[in-house]
């Protein structure tokens, strides 16, 4: 709170709100971060990670593909007539952007997960216009609500995405969005934006990456036993791996990783993997499809699951009309059941022998551990 602008002071061009890639159709302030809102029927307040581009110093465009949970609790004041409060935070403790964007079941509080994390409850202000928490921490924080859309949109985008394409609306095209009508600004001196502006899949990813860890503790939540790892790469592809119990346990891990909420929507391949196989690494990844995989009796599609308008292969009327549905394909990865124990042992160095050469030679071999 140590700089305020409020009602005809607020400016947030202000700041040096980035224009990220060539082709966007404006200044995003809203890459690295967190947007909150409070469910009218229970009270939950909703953390989650939007872009939002700068329409004017008081106006923000904001993007929330259909089924977020932000999105939902917006439509449910629309539903009334009335308009959304909302709050957004730029810059601050990134451990609240990441916790922002990751899948939890709604009613999980991201302020209390990120409390956990750090062993100590995160610090919020109540925001004077709205009552909504504020982290307090944060460098650059806004007090605004979210009209209906039809009181007020604008024409948003395009942005380049995370798949790594311009998506959205006709050909990628801007297209109508709701906005959010800003009443305050509150910064930090010299305050500094985070900026994380989506690059393609294939560029450094400069974070940590627990969208698995989540997963993992959500598959075991929902029952299924066994679990031994799971990782995401690049958001389409899901890797769990499994140590089978009985038979039709491959199964019942790839259908819940289509169920959970962590990796319900974007997803396009689930690959369930045995225990012998690391998740995170895409070369034994590979290794099991390309060895324990029969394409006729081991790959199952799976339609109408829930996606996004930013998925590329959505066709272009679906992708402005709806429904954002496609299909999944889940590869079974794993030693067939009924002969597991007769298939080929593999011939490659056990993990235990590996990492013992590891330690004893780790001065002179030039590679890294893993």
């Amino acid at each position: 709170m140590a700089n305020v602008m409020r009602d005809n002071e607020v400016d947030l061009l202000k700041f040096p709100v980035l224009k990220s890639h060539r082709e966007d159709g404006g200044r995003y302030i809203g890459t690295g971060c967190t947007f909150l809102n409070r469910d009218p029927e229970t009270g939950y307040v909703n953390m989650g990670t939007y872009r939002m581009q700068v329409h004017e110093g008081n106006l923000l465009g904001i993007w929330q593909s259909p089924g977020q949970q932000g999105r939902l609790i917006a439509e449910r004041y629309w539903k009334q007539g009335k308009a959304c409060p909302v709050v957004a935070t730029f810059g601050g403790d990134p451990l609240l952007f990441f916790l922002s964007h990751t899948k939890f079941p709604f009613g999980i509080s991201e302020l209390d997960r990120a409390g956990g994390m750090l062993g100590h409850p995160v610090e919020v202000i109540k925001g004077p216009l709205t009552g909504l928490p504020i982290p307090a921490h944060a460098e650059i924080a806004v007090e605004g609500e979210m009209p209906p859309p039809d009181v007020e949109t604008r024409l948003e985008g395009p942005f380049g995405e995370w798949p790594g394409y311009y998506t959205v609306g006709s050909k990628g095209m801007a297209d109508e969005q709701p906005v959010i009508r800003v009443k305050a600004v509150y910064y930090r001196n010299d305050p500094i934006l985070l900026n994380m502006a989506p690059q393609w899949p294939g560029a450094p990813h400069h974070a940590v990456r627990f969208e698995g860890g989540i997963l993992w503790q959500q598959l075991e939540a929902a029952g299924v036993p066994g679990v031994v790892g799971a990782y995401v790469h690049h958001m389409f592809l899901v890797v769990v791996a499994i140590k089978q119990q009985y038979a039709g346990h491959a199964k019942q891990a790839g259908m819940a990783v289509l169920g959970c909420s962590a990796s319900a929507r974007n997803g396009r391949f689930v690959v369930i993997v045995d225990e012998d196989i690391d998740p995170s690494n895409i070369d034994e990844v590979l290794w099991a499809m390309t060895t324990r995989v029969d394409p006729a009796t081991d790959i199952e599609i799976v339609e109408n699951c829930w996606a996004t308008p930013l998925d590329p292969r959505m066709p272009p009327d679906r992708a402005a009309n709806g429904p954002h549905t496609n299909s999944r394909a889940i590869y079974y990865a794993v030693r067939p059941w009924v002969w597991k124990d007769k298939f080929p042992p593999v011939n490659r160095i056990g993990k235990d022998q590996r990492d013992a050469m590891v330690r004893k030679y780790s001065g002179v071999l030039p590679f890294p551990k893993r």
